[in-house]
């Protein structure tokens, strides 16, 4: 893997999380607020074969990044570099190319 052409970043919390799915480009293909046990779902329905999921390692997140690494591609990213590459658009955190 590694040449993915969907970056998937997971911005994971307790019950809900928001998941941020963009091209290389920077194109947003899907950007939405989503129950935890629906994320895999959702990952694969995007398509497992050219997906890199973006997720930072929490206790909340730690789940899904065991399911999720069964079947594609996952870069672990430190708030710091989440930080990095978000925009501030009216007060909500928009998806910027993670790469």
């Amino acid at each position: 893997m590694g040449s993915g052409s969907l970056y998937v970043g997971i911005d994971g919390h307790k019950n809900f999380s928001f998941l941020c799915a963009m091209t290389k480009e920077g194109e947003i293909i899907e950007e939405k607020k989503v129950r935890n046990e629906e994320i895999e779902k959702i990952v694969e329905e995007l398509g497992l074969d050219n997906l890199i999921v973006i997720i930072e390692p929490t206790t909340t997140t730690y789940p899904l990044i065991r399911g999720l690494r069964k079947k594609t591609e996952i870069k672990l990213a430190t708030k710091n570099q989440i930080d990095s590459r978000i925009e501030e658009e009216d007060g909500q955190g928009r998806c910027q190319g993670f790469s």
